[in-house]
């Protein structure tokens, strides 16, 4: 059966209309304002009962899809959780907080009134997809921790492959070190496994912070068994002060006495198209090399010449470092900038970056996607909107299409978490 419930509601003088449309066990809220659409609801009406044969539609078309409001997913995925049955929000309000909480109080109350679990699937919960903006991004777990009065929150145990962790630090010494182990534990995983460690690094602040605790390591970080390339690059030579290279070698590279033929720097004497060319072609020999001697490793493990039942393949970067910026750039992946979209090649110039300087090279989103570990070194209260915008199932910037292939954890300071944090602490209040 069907049930259809609308209503009006007011706050001071803002007013909101409701439309709540229960059908087969599935739960469709429609929110507005005077300035709203009131056809939007009818496109998450299952394919079915539109006159057609097939299935439901997806999910990106139930809550909102390409030019919908990311906060639609964020209120279905609450509602879903909260009710135990699939609910599908199309949310027409303005980005006002006041605004939408109100709104979303007005949601909970009236489907505590009209809706129960018996009316969905009987024993099931079935919980509102996150979704990445991208189809190309890999689905994620999330995982999470809140701040720890010592400084250092740990993620989930077992957060699992292809999740997403972030952890809250209060105290940068701490998030530094906490850091600098997630690498040092890629490292010790990756030359088991081949014998090198192919790395990404980023530039601003993380060299400086994450440096000492790398030194620090001595034999154990095997930093001689380090492939150093670069998750991005300012087309400039090293002595600039713009080099992310030039930076490195500063603050590890040279202290660590690393030999030349490990570190990777692109050829800025070369124009800019050739020097990306140039690098991914240096990118793809090292982990096609790797990928071998991983390969042979796995066979010499199995000892009757079969491959072990490891995971070798080519093509991916053991880890990358990144940093993101208040714009939510991360590498030289810029907000609305085409290179976002770039499939073709791993390494891509861009001669237009809104941030100056303007010619650079980017390793490419599927190359940061495909890599085994995706490590964010976020700090500073000016990240803190980006942060909760990559959040979103449907990121308003580059760095929250980042999902790496087996973990991508975020290590954030206190003020760049604090929007995130606050979200969280709302939804907590509401939904007990």
């Amino acid at each position: 059966g069907a049930m259809l419930h609308e209503w009006t509601a007011s706050l001071v003088e803002e007013k909101f209309f409701f439309q709540l449309f229960v059908l087969e066990g599935a739960v469709y809220l429609w929110i507005g304002m005077d300035d709203s659409r009131f056809d939007s609801l009818g496109i998450g009406v299952p394919a079915a009962k539109g006159g057609r044969s097939g299935s439901m539609p997806s999910a990106t078309t139930l809550i909102g899809g390409s030019g919908g409001d990311a906060g639609s997913q964020l209120l279905a995925q609450r509602l879903s959780r909260k009710f135990g049955l699939p609910v599908f929000v199309s949310l027409n309000l303005r980005d006002e907080p006041q605004l939408r909480l109100f709104a979303e109080k007005e949601a909970l109350l009236a489907l505590a009134e009209h809706v129960s679990p018996a009316q969905g699937t009987v024993g099931s919960r079935v919980d509102a997809p996150a979704l990445s903006a991208a189809a190309r991004t890999p689905a994620a777990a999330e995982s999470g921790a809140t701040c720890s009065p010592g400084g250092l929150s740990a993620g989930a145990d077992h957060p699992g492959r292809g999740a997403r962790v972030r952890e809250v630090f209060e105290v940068h010494d701490d998030l530094a070190h906490r850091a600098a182990e997630l690498l040092l534990e890629a490292a010790a995983a990756a030359i088991a496994r081949s014998g090198v460690f192919v790395v990404a690094l980023s530039g601003g602040s993380i060299p400086k912070l994450l440096a000492p605790k790398l030194l620090a390591a001595g034999g154990r970080a095997q930093l001689d068994r380090w492939r150093f390339f670069l998750a991005d690059e300012r087309h400039v030579p090293e002595s600039s002060p713009d080099s992310n290279m030039g930076e490195w070698r500063q603050a590890l590279l040279r202290p660590a006495a690393i030999q030349e033929e490990h570190i990777f720097p692109i050829a800025d004497e070369l124009p800019l198209d050739q020097a990306a060319k140039a690098y991914e072609a240096q990118l793809l020999s090292v982990l096609q090399s790797a990928a071998a001697a991983a390969q042979t490793a796995a066979k010499d493990t199995a000892g009757d010449g079969r491959a072990a039942s490891v995971d070798v393949a080519a093509g991916r970067i053991d880890a990358i470092v990144l940093g993101m910026g208040p714009d939510g750039h991360t590498a030289s992946l810029f907000p609305g900038h085409p290179i976002v979209d770039v499939e073709s090649c791993a390494v891509a110039p861009i001669s237009d970056s809104p941030k100056p300087p303007s010619c650079r090279i980017t390793l490419t989103l599927p190359v940061l996607n495909t890599s085994r570990l995706a490590l964010f070194v976020v700090t500073g209260a000016s990240k803190a909107h980006a942060v909760r915008s990559a959040f979103e199932p449907e990121p308003g910037v580059p760095a929250g299409l980042v999902l790496a292939a087996e973990q991508t954890i975020w290590c954030l300071d206190a003020p760049a978490a604090a929007e995130l944090l606050q979200g969280e602490s709302t939804s907590a209040a509401l939904y007990g």
